[in-house]
């Protein structure tokens, strides 16, 4: 069993996802995380399997035309990156 969750996430900096040398454009963008429900527990435990980052930019309705498949972890460490600037400031 699986479920998806659907949310945004706002990147106020361009960003880039894990060691790639392609730079996204600042904005909000939709996002869809898959889980997977772990067997064998007494009780419900998802794990993220995977996140899909849709490139049309929502605060813009800019179409790029692409989704990419972004490891949970790679997808955590841009949102920290780009927080990172923001506390810098």
């Amino acid at each position: 069993m699986s479920k998806i969750e659907k949310t945004m996430v706002t990147f106020r900096f361009p960003f880039s996802i894990g060691d790639s040398e392609i730079s996204y454009p600042p904005g909000t963008y939709w996002i869809e995380t898959d889980y997977e429900l772990l067997a064998g527990i007494s009780f419900p435990v998802y794990r993220r399997k995977k996140v899909l980052l849709h490139m049309a930019n929502a605060s813009e309705n800019i179409a790029m035309g692409m989704t990419l498949i972004v490891e949970p972890h790679l997808m955590d460490d841009a949102i920290d990156r780009d927080n990172a600037v923001v506390a810098r400031m």
